[in-house]
């Protein structure tokens, strides 16, 4: 498979939008309208590991829960 720039960058910003809106989904399906206590400590997708489950919350997936160690 040979891509040229152009290509290169049209993957890269369909990968960008899908991963955008799969954290929206996310978001929307694990964490609005829930309290912090209420979130999941493990990971309820089978796709993520419990690590990156964290990962995801500590970086900002829910600004409520940027100040994880």
């Amino acid at each position: 498979l040979n891509l040229d720039s152009h290509d290169k960058q049209s993957l890269l910003a369909l990968f960008k939008e899908a991963l955008q809106q799969y954290r929206c989904y996310l978001r929307k399906s694990h964490f609005d309208g829930k309290s912090i206590n209420e979130f999941p400590v493990k990971s309820p997708v089978l796709n993520l590991e419990d690590i990156e489950w964290k990962t995801l919350l500590c970086t900002g997936l829910v600004p409520r829960m940027r100040y994880c160690l």
